[in-house]
């Protein structure tokens, strides 16, 4: 499936946006003498290889995989968005894909099949916006997209929802600095914020898998997995490896939950953290 021309102009005003941010943080850092708390070279590298891994498998393998699948279960969608009008159409998908995106994001962190991918996106012990570019290239294979079929299974068209998943990614790529307090009360009580995201790549033992959110943090007020910043974030993972090799980065968690079942020999470890 070709991209379409708004998904063209997203993906333009979405790296326009990124570079902004990355060079604009950069220099605050500097100027602030924080570089050195906020970047480490051969992490940052490692982030942008894995980018490049990630545009490379998507568009060769990934993108056309899930296209297949969004085009397949919108030939027996239920039609019940055709006549909504434009403002109400969309309104309902940016919630409705938001909402599918925090529990994608609570499964990618609370069942183990799912964290074999998620887990790239928390290795780094840093937080600034090329952690945001730090991403899985496997998560097809762990099965993430099965979250947003209800949309196109309902009626919004394929590209449509891959545009709202687009908004809610250039939306988030903000959260990842440390940069930027918080931003009162009433935004803070409604919408994801960097202090709610400095949260949740937290590995301090309160902290841990909280802060779902893409957008609206109030999922995670009504479903119980919000938690406020307090204590000043310690990022990574609770046991952290220290390798910036981004073959190593984007395979650990596989390697290490089949390592665990066949230790073990259990497969329940395919679904289930070890408690010990």
């Amino acid at each position: 499936m070709q991209p379409s021309r708004p998904q063209l102009i997203l993906a333009s005003i979405g790296a326009l946006f990124f570079i902004t941010l990355i060079l604009g943080e950069y220099t605050i850092a500097k100027r602030k003498n924080l570089l050195e708390k906020i970047y480490k070279s051969s992490d940052t590298l490692a982030n942008l290889w894995i980018l490049i891994i990630r545009i490379a498998i998507n568009s060769l393998v990934a993108g056309g995989i899930l296209a297949a699948i969004f085009n397949t279960i919108y030939k027996y969608n239920l039609h019940l968005t055709d006549r909504l009008n434009t403002l109400i159409y969309w309104t309902i998908l940016i919630i409705g894909e938001d909402f599918c995106y925090y529990w994608f994001h609570r499964y990618s962190h609370e069942i183990r099949w799912g964290w074999a991918s998620h887990i790239v996106h928390h290795s780094s012990n840093y937080l600034n916006y090329t952690t945001a570019i730090r991403e899985s290239i496997t998560y097809v294979l762990s099965g993430v997209f099965v979250f947003w079929l209800p949309l196109v299974f309902i009626g919004y068209k394929p590209t449509d929802v891959l545009i709202a998943i687009a908004i809610g990614l250039v939306y988030q790529f903000y959260l990842h600095t440390t940069l930027i307090a918080k931003l009162g009360f009433v935004i803070e009580y409604v919408f994801n914020t960097p202090s709610h995201h400095r949260v949740h790549h937290a590995r301090n033992p309160q902290y841990i898998n909280q802060n779902y959110a893409a957008i609206f943090i109030i999922w995670d007020r009504l479903f119980g997995t919000f938690t406020e910043e307090q204590e000043t974030p310690d990022y990574g993972l609770v046991h952290q490896v220290y390798n910036y090799n981004p073959i190593y980065i984007l395979f650990q968690g596989w390697y290490d939950m089949l390592a665990l079942v066949i230790r073990r020999r259990n497969l329940r470890y395919l679904l289930f953290f070890p408690k010990n």
